[in-house]
């Protein structure tokens, strides 16, 4: 059993989750990366035409990309926290078959307290996850792609400055104008896509490693694959450990 990688009870739930890595990286490869790549291509071809239109459809079709991002950044945040919470249903029905009200808090309950809840039925903190933060980003940009500004937007500012677009204060034009006061935009483009798709594998694939260490008889070949990971992850924390003391953190 590796000590750089946590146990908890296994469940039937855990046999089926080896999809869930795969139907997210399959939406971004074949559905949203194409999707957006498409427009771009309208968008340069349109920017080489001399039509009268052009102009005028220039502006739609950046438009268009910009809500095309949104709605896939969406889905991706549907995708993952349906897998997620039907996953946690399938633990609570075998672990705490006397909560018949676990399994309507699973489906109903705000994304905190689901990972409050899966902290209670894995015994492992969700922030154990080494792209905890971007899936608690993914939440909140999930939201507000939903929702446009409001509790969600307010929190990316807050919490997740670094991922907004910072535009600096604008003087007055006129006279008579105000100018524009700086502001963090919130913008979603294509590497975000591959970066909420690499959090959501990254956190499927690091759930197999504790189910694999969680197996009592393990096989010589499993004992190999879990000791290599085991260097892995120690060779990461060693190389975070190096980089915090460069930069004085």
């Amino acid at each position: 059993m590796s000590s750089l990688i946590p146990t908890w009870r296994n469940c039937r739930a855990d046999i089926g989750t080896y999809a869930h890595e795969r139907s997210v990286q399959m939406f971004l490869d074949d559905v949203a990366i194409p999707s957006i790549k498409r427009i771009d291509e309208r968008i340069a071809e349109n920017a080489r035409s001399e039509e009268a239109f052009a102009l005028f459809e220039a502006s739609d079709l950046q438009d268009l990309r910009t809500e095309t991002l949104k709605a896939f950044c969406l889905s991706l945040q549907s995708m993952f926290e349906t897998q997620i919470r039907s996953y946690l249903c399938g633990c609570a029905e075998e672990l705490e078959p006397h909560q018949p009200n676990m399994i309507r808090k699973l489906q109903r309950d705000p994304w905190g307290d689901v990972k409050d809840h899966f902290l209670r039925l894995r015994k492992v903190p969700f922030s154990n996850f080494s792209r905890h933060r971007d899936l608690d980003l993914l939440h909140e940009l999930g939201s507000y792609c939903r929702h446009g500004e409001g509790t969600a937007s307010h929190k990316i500012r807050t919490d997740f400055v670094d991922f907004c677009v910072h535009v600096p204060a604008a003087p007055p034009l006129f006279p008579d104008s105000t100018g524009e006061p700086e502001r963090y935009d919130i913008v979603v483009d294509i590497q975000d896509l591959e970066r909420f798709t690499a959090a959501i594998v990254a956190f499927w694939s690091e759930a197999e490693w504790i189910y694999n260490n969680s197996i009592s008889r393990k096989g010589d070949s499993l004992i190999r694959e879990l000791k290599k990971r085991e260097e892995e992850l120690r060779s990461r924390t060693l190389a975070k450990g190096n980089n915090a003391a460069k930069f004085g953190n």
